[in-house]
């Protein structure tokens, strides 16, 4: 189990989250990974700036999801969760080489 958030490591969140990212947040916030990041700027409720997919997400989520699934898409998009990723592929139609080979 990780520590409890501290009032200063907040206070970076709420100060930086929808300007920064989870990805560059890790790297201030050491034993704080990108998902971790995520999940507290959620339940602050603090905006997430990745609300749309930049054309550039969309293209790895086209490059890496048919061959390499969730696990390849989280390597590459540390600060999307699986649920966001999930929802994406579902609304972009990127289908698995996996499922297709079904």
């Amino acid at each position: 189990m990780t520590a409890p958030w501290t009032k200063s490591e907040i206070a970076i969140l709420e100060r930086d989250y929808v300007r920064l990212g989870a990805v560059a947040l890790a790297e201030q916030l050491p034993g704080r990974s990108p998902q971790a990041i995520v999940n507290k700027a959620s339940k602050c409720g603090i905006a997430n700036r990745n609300n749309k997919w930049k054309t550039s997400h969309v293209q790895a989520l086209r490059r890496h999801y048919p061959t390499g699934g969730m696990q390849a898409c989280r390597q590459v998009l540390a600060d999307r969760t699986e649920h966001q990723i999930e929802s994406a592929v579902r609304r972009f139609g990127i289908r698995s080489s996996r499922s297709a080979a079904l």
